[in-house]
């Protein structure tokens, strides 16, 4: 199975059939017909993308925000999960051509595992909006 971005493969559509008429003169339906190709496209169910884990060694968050994450202390060799802030600091990683971040751990985490770094991270899901006939 395949993800596309519906919106896309609609505009991409639009725009050959706008070729095709700019190339003949004339809008040519038995050839390309977008409308019976976007209803054959938006009755096809979507399908919502998994988020997956990204290590801190490849990249960092750009913005400050909230961020599910995974954490592991070396003491203990046990990996956790949790939501924690992470802030971007003015500080330049030169070999990594990125600021530096710095992950805010509350304060029982920073008390209870001094030596806890974050290894992967990836961003919060949207929150659950309940159907109207749900509530």
């Amino acid at each position: 199975m395949r993800l596309i971005d519906l919106d896309k493969a609609i505009n991409a559509m639009a725009k050959l059939e706008q070729e095709d008429n700019e190339a003949y003169g004339v809008s040519i339906p038995e050839c390309f017909d977008s409308e019976r190709a976007i209803k054959a496209l938006n009755s096809i169910p979507t399908v919502q993308a998994v988020p997956q884990w990204i290590p801190v060694s490849e990249r960092l968050p750009e913005e400050y925000g909230e961020y599910l994450i995974t954490w592991k202390n070396p003491k203990y060799q046990k990996t956790y999960i949790g939501i924690c802030e992470c802030e971007i600091t003015d500080v330049y990683d030169y070999e990594y051509n990125r600021f530096e971040v710095e992950w805010l751990f509350d304060d029982y985490i920073t008390t209870a595992y001094p030596d806890s770094k974050v290894i992967a991270w990836m961003p919060l899901p949207e929150p659950y909006e309940p159907q109207e006939n749900e509530e």
